[in-house]
C-alpha cells in the first residue's frame, strides 16, 4: 500500500495513519509514503469550490503502481448528487482517499481520530465492505461530522467477518464485542 498526501504539513498525520493501517489490517503493510503540496487546478469545480472526489481518486491512482493507494487530500471535496464526501473509494482501482477540510477541529487529538475512522470506513469498502446499519459500527454511513463522531474505530463482527473471509487480517482490537 502506499499513502499519497496532498496538502502541507501532512507528514505527521501520514505517518500516524501508516501506523494505524499496518495495526488494524494485519496482512497489509505500508509500503512508502508520497508527499505532494500540488493540487491540479483541473480537479476542482470552480463554482463550487471542491474538488472533483472521483477525479482525485484516478490521479492519485496513476501516482503509484503499489496495489492499493490511499490518499489524504487536504481539501473539500464532492460527487454528484452530494454536498460534500469526507472520502471515497474506487474498490475497482483499490484506491480510497479521505478528505480532511470538513475533520478539521481545534482538537488535534478528535481531527486525527475523525481522520482514522475515515480511513478505516473507505479501505473497508476497497476491501469490498459496505456500508453498514450497526450504528457504532466504522463501516455505519455518516452525513455530518456529528456522526463521524458518534461512530467508533471498530468493525462489527459482521463486517469483519467479511473482511476474514476476503483472506484480510483483522487485529482483534479492532473488531467490536
Amino acid at each position: 500500500m502506499a499513502i499519497v498526501l496532498m496538502g502541507s504539513n501532512l507528514a505527521y498525520i501520514g505517518s500516524k495513519v501508516s501506523e494505524l493501517v499496518t495495526r488494524v489490517f494485519l496482512s497489509v503493510k505500508v509500503a512508502e509514503i508520497y508527499e505532494s503540496q500540488f493540487i491540479d487546478r483541473r480537479l476542482v469545480d470552480d463554482r463550487r469550490r471542491q474538488l472533483r472526489a472521483k477525479e482525485v481518486a484516478v490521479v492519485l491512482r496513476r501516482m503509484s503502481g503499489s496495489d492499493i493507494v490511499l490518499g489524504l487530500v487536504d481539501y473539500d471535496a464532492y460527487v454528484p448528487g452530494l454536498n460534500f464526501v469526507f472520502g471515497i473509494a474506487l474498490p475497482s482501482l483499490k484506491v480510497a482517499v479521505v478528505f480532511l477540510a470538513r475533520l478539521r477541529t481545534p482538537s488535534h487529538r478528535l481531527f486525527t481520530m475523525r481522520v482514522f475512522k475515515e480511513v478505516l470506513h473507505e479501505l473497508g469498502h476497497v476491501f469490498g465492505l459496505d456500508h453498514c446499519a450497526v450504528p457504532r459500527c466504522v463501516m455505519n454511513f455518516s452525513n455530518s461530522v456529528i456522526e463521524v463522531d458518534l461512530k467508533s474505530m471498530f468493525f462489527c463482527k459482521h463486517c469483519a467477518k467479511k473482511l476474514a473471509m476476503k483472506g484480510l487480517e483483522i487485529n482483534r482490537k479492532y473488531i467490536m464485542e
